[in-house]
C-alpha cells in the first residue's frame, strides 16, 4: 500500500500545482490513497464547495483541516454531507462535521483523525486525549491510521509522532511500514523542520 500525504496546500498557486501535477504523481508511483490539508486552500484561508469538489475530482481522497476550516462558513454545510472533509477532532463535540473518517478506499479499511495543537491557536480541547479516545474506539480491522495535527511549534511534532500506536500489520501492508518516521532537530531561524520519512533508520524514544 501506498500513502501519498500533501501537507498544508496555500491558495491559487498551491491549487494549480495540485491539480496539475496529481495525476502523474499518482501514477508514476502507484498511489492508492492520497490525502491533502485543506486549511489554506481558498485564498489562504479555508476551503470552498467548489474547490473541495474540484480537489476531490482530480484525485485526492480524503482532506484534511485546522483552525482555519470555518472562516469560509459555505463549508459548513457542505462537510455536513461531505464526510471526507474532517475538522480537527479537538473542537466541541457540537462542531460542525467531524474529526474522523473511518471506511475502505480501493479495498483497504483505514482512519483519519484531524488534531489541532493548542500553542498560538484558539483554545480547544487536549489533542492527545482525544487521540488516545478515538484510536480506542477503532475496530482491529481499521489497519491504517493516519493522523494529521496542524500545529504553530515545531516542538510540537516531537509529541505528534507517539500518537499512533505499533499494530500487527497483514503481510500485504508491512511494505508500507517499512518506511520508518525520523525526527530532525527543530529549526527556529526561519526554517521548519518537523520531520522526514526515510528508509530502515531506527529512532530513540523520546520521553516526557
Amino acid at each position: 500500500m501506498r500513502l501519498l500525504i500533501i501537507g498544508d496546500v496555500v491558495g491559487k498557486p498551491g491549487r494549480v500545482a495540485v491539480l496539475e501535477r496529481l495525476q502523474d504523481i499518482k501514477e508514476q508511483y502507484a498511489i492508492d490513497i492520497t490525502t491533502l490539508n485543506a486549511e489554506n486552500v481558498a485564498g489562504g484561508f479555508s476551503i470552498t464547495p467548489a474547490i473541495a469538489d474540484q480537489l476531490f475530482a482530480a484525485g485526492v481522497d480524503l482532506m484534511t483541516s485546522g483552525n482555519h476550516i470555518f472562516d469560509k462558513p459555505e463549508i459548513i454545510p457542505y462537510m455536513e454531507r461531505q464526510r471526507r472533509l474532517i475538522r480537527p477532532a479537538n473542537y466541541p463535540p457540537e462542531t460542525p462535521g467531524a474529526g474522523m473518517w473511518v471506511g475502505e478506499i480501493r479495498g483497504f479499511k483505514l482512519a483519519i483523525i484531524n488534531l489541532l495543537g493548542r500553542i498560538f491557536m484558539q483554545p480547544a480541547d487536549d489533542p492527545f486525549r482525544t487521540a488516545d479516545e478515538l484510536l480506542a474506539s477503532l475496530s482491529e480491522d481499521a489497519k491504517v491510521r493516519i493522523v494529521d495535527m496542524q500545529l504553530h511549534r515545531t516542538d510540537s511534532d516531537y509529541r505528534t509522532i507517539l500518537l499512533v500506536q505499533p499494530i500487527n500489520l497483514p503481510r500485504e501492508l508491512s511494505a508500507f511500514y517499512n518506511v520508518k518516521v525520523c525526527l530532525v532537530e527543530p529549526c527556529y531561524g526561519g526554517e521548519t523542520r518537523a520531520g522526514k520519512f526515510c528508509q530502515g533508520t531506527e529512532k530513540q524514544s523520546i520521553e516526557y
